[in-house]
């Protein structure tokens, strides 16, 4: 949630209303279980969309932005090799799929819950899950890719099962499972 806000923030103060995201991950590292639903790294490919513009490909209409990406990480403390805190990493040039950033209505940590309730499971709070959100180009829709697998604690403990590995897709901005 934090992250979300920052993207907010720098967001709108960068693009205005022409802010669209290409790409929101997290990142996940050897060690690193989720605490509180901290996740080590987030990155963001954020795009001031200059230009729109529709072409039909294999039967469907295929969304495409034009216009400049900024790329923003977010280091949580603890990561050997990596400075924490907001870094900007780049600033270029961009033409590919993003969705407008006003639509996309789930969070991670929203999209998470979705998944968990559809697989029926209960975090533990030490899981390690990785977050995806990325414009489906086809669809023209946010897609959340919430993958989740057991976390170190559950690894020492012999604790994990096949059942602890799961990945589940989630509409962005409808909240509904994706098949």
């Amino acid at each position: 949630d934090e992250f979300w806000s920052i993207i907010q923030d720098e967001g709108k103060k960068w693009a205005g209303d022409k802010l669209y995201i290409a790409k929101i991950s997290s990142g996940t590292f050897r060690r690193f279980d989720k605490h509180d639903g901290l996740s080590p790294v987030w990155e963001v490919q954020m795009v001031k969309c200059n230009e729109i513009t529709e072409r039909n490909e294999y039967g469907k209409t295929i969304t495409k932005c034009k216009g400049r990406m900024k790329v923003l990480s977010l280091v949580e403390s603890g990561i050997i090799g990596l400075e924490a805190g907001l870094h900007v990493k780049k600033e270029g040039s961009f033409y590919g799929a993003a969705v407008d950033f006003e639509r996309i209505k789930f969070s991670a940590q929203s999209a998470e819950q979705v998944a968990n309730q559809h697989m029926r499971y209960r975090s533990s709070g030490y899981d390690n899950y990785a977050y995806d959100l990325k414009a489906d180009q086809f669809s023209n829709k946010p897609v959340w890719t919430i993958k989740k697998a057991c976390g170190l604690k559950g690894v020492q403990e012999r604790r994990c099962r096949s059942k602890d590995h799961w990945i589940v897709k989630v509409d962005g901005e409808t909240g509904e499972i994706i098949r």
